[in-house]
């Protein structure tokens, strides 16, 4: 059974990374965002039963923004970005953002369509987090530099990493794409456990599964589930915890009795 998988949600192309013992296995799959469960079923098929689930939305889905804020706490950033999205994303409705301080971007994508590529990957595990694919990819490339990356189906994303942080982020038209990309490294290629190439965001992903909820992809909806169940975890951990210690303090006193009794 895979651990942690990280699942990559590009426009028209799912990908997912996960770690069996020394090997990293990567796995690419179409998919139609209107049926992700379609998605779901042919990655637990290949995969198999799975721990838990870390979600990384591709650039092709988020909308950038650079808001001029004063330095606050991740949280307060996001219900801020959150209260006032219409000033930032030119999206209508309810939005899930992610704004760490750590970076003047700020990402954000429909609430509708991730909570329900969320629910569609929770039939299959827990899922423990969702994060903006570009933050994904900043946590595994190993070196600062422009990266071409996926974006939508007639564009072509490039972002500007440095010292595990983004700092530019573009969609560009493809008949503009040329100019960008010059001196750009693609990550496009085929991959390797040592160049991940396409597969750095879903392998990005898997380095989010304890992350701090403040730094995540989140509306006010998917935060106060992701909390509930982080919580539930936690509680969980004690009454193993508390239990193994009943159990140890339990074998001990039978011990105890036993040679008592021999000594007897």
């Amino acid at each position: 059974m895979a651990s942690v998988v990280g699942v990559a949600l590009e426009v028209g192309v799912v990908r997912a990374a996960y770690r069996d013992g020394a090997r990293t296995i990567f796995v690419e799959h179409a998919w139609d965002v209107l049926t992700p469960e379609r998605a779901v079923d042919t990655l637990r098929a290949e995969i198999g039963s799975a721990g838990s689930i870390v979600l990384a939305v591709g650039l092709g889905f988020l909308e950038v923004a650079k808001p001029e804020l004063p330095v606050m706490a991740d949280g307060d950033r996001r219900r801020v970005l959150l209260r006032d999205a219409d000033r930032y994303f030119p999206v209508e409705g309810t939005l899930a953002i992610a704004s760490a301080g750590s970076s003047a971007l700020a990402f954000a994508t429909p609430s509708e369509p991730l909570l329900r590529w969320t629910r569609a990957f929770e039939e299959w595990a827990p899922v423990r987090a969702v994060v903006a694919g570009p933050d994904a990819i900043a946590a595994v490339v190993a070196t600062s530099g422009s990266f071409v990356v996926d974006a939508g189906a007639d564009e072509q994303g490039f972002l500007q990493v440095a010292n595990g942080h983004v700092h530019e982020a573009r969609r560009v038209p493809l008949h503009a794409a040329g100019v960008v990309s010059k001196g750009a490294t693609s990550l496009l290629a085929a991959a390797t456990a040592s160049a991940p190439g396409k597969f750095s965001t879903a392998l990005g992903a898997l380095s989010f599964a304890n992350a701090p909820l403040e730094i995540m992809l989140l509306d006010a909806s998917l935060e106060r589930s992701l909390r509930s169940a982080r919580t539930r975890r936690q509680w969980l951990s004690y009454w193993v915890a508390a239990l193994s210690l009943l159990a140890v303090g339990v074998a001990a006193n039978m011990s105890l009795l036993l040679i008592g009794g021999v000594l007897g």
